[in-house]
């Protein structure tokens, strides 16, 4: 294959920046979506249930929680901005606020067993029951985050859909999803879906320049993430920029010695496993978009090297080689000779 020096050049490690959506009071991009929630608070018109649909890292879990710090604030403000030193801000920041519940998937069961998968689970959706029975502490709204709603089992949406049926007065569902395909026809009838946009990539600099992340790191930062700022954040602050180096050079003429170099490097956690494999599939899903579209922009030498069919398949084969490895536990060296030996076969 060809030489991907072109590629590397200016691709530099990374150290540490803050992001997390229970804190962030910054959103941009999605003023859209917020004037039209801010239209429905005050003609008394919000749905009792919302899907924040989109790619994951673009905002959703941000729009959420900047939601619930609105209502359980009890403002009427001109947009849903709440500082970080307003009380409840500062509660829910903690983790502490009696009228939030926030759900998330967890790899342990009701008993407190581990599974191979992160799932949301029947007992932790009977959780919200006890939390809406409960009045509200503060005499107002009662919120309920459920995050990666997508990975809630069939038993989890049927009692998520339960309580759908018959909400309380005062109460919100906000549903964050990646892959809302994955729902109940049924709980969709029951919420309002609000489809939100990747970030445009003036947006990105903007935030990534919030963030305190250097300049020189913020192109190939923007050019990998597509549009979404959590995943930009996260290669920032896990060397993905160190492992992005990495995935290029799959694409060129490796040698078995570097090969192997590659997989002790994973194996002796110097390359984090599943950062690796998740951005070598990003990695394989955008070549097989733009090689069906026939935009090859800068990847022009690395799209050459395989038909748009070739990189799809390449893509589904080793997403769902990884997934089957998390779910088996299988041997990462396994995983990782598999995935090579299909690139390069």
């Amino acid at each position: 294959m060809s030489d991907m020096a072109t590629l590397l050049d200016g691709v530099t490690d990374t150290c540490e920046t803050p992001s997390e959506p229970r804190l962030s009071t910054i959103l941009y991009g999605h003023e859209a979506v917020e004037e039209l929630l801010l239209k429905d608070i005050k003609n008394g018109r919000l749905p009792h249930a919302l899907i924040l649909s989109g790619a994951s890292g673009i905002g959703k879990a941000t729009l959420a929680f900047r939601l619930a710090r609105y209502l359980l604030s009890g403002k009427e403000n001109d947009s849903l901005f709440i500082g970080a030193d307003n009380p409840v801000a500062k509660r829910i920041a903690s983790g502490g606020h009696m009228d939030l519940k926030l759900i998330e998937p967890s790899f342990e069961d009701e008993n407190g067993k581990k599974s191979a998968t992160r799932i949301i689970r029947v007992f932790q959706i009977r959780k919200i029951n006890e939390f809406l029975s409960q009045t509200a502490a503060e005499n107002g709204w009662r919120v309920v985050i459920i995050d990666e709603a997508e990975l809630m089992n069939n038993q989890a949406q049927n009692a998520v859909l339960k309580i759908l049926e018959e909400p309380p007065e005062q109460s919100i569902f906000i549903l964050i999803a990646s892959e809302s395909g994955k729902f109940l026809p049924t709980i969709h009838s029951r919420c309002r879906m609000i489809p939100m946009s990747a970030l445009d990539d003036n947006v990105m600099e903007r935030l990534l320049n919030k963030f305190d992340v250097p300049v020189k790191e913020q192109k190939n930062l923007i050019k990998i993430a597509d549009g979404r700022i959590g995943y930009a954040l996260e290669l920032y602050n896990n060397d993905g920029m160190k492992v992005y180096k990495q995935v290029l050079k799959i694409f060129s003429n490796m040698s078995e010695l570097e090969n192997h170099a590659l997989i002790r490097k994973i194996l002796d956690n110097k390359i984090d496993y599943s950062l690796f494999m998740e951005m070598l599939i990003n990695f394989l899903a955008k070549m097989a978009k733009l090689s069906a579209i026939n935009k090859t922009e800068e990847y022009d030498e690395i799209i050459s090297c395989y038909s748009a069919q070739k990189w799809f398949d390449l893509w589904e084969t080793t997403s769902n080689n990884y997934k089957h490895g998390q779910i088996a536990n299988l041997d990462k060296q396994t995983i990782i000779m598999q995935t090579l030996n299909k690139i390069k076969g």
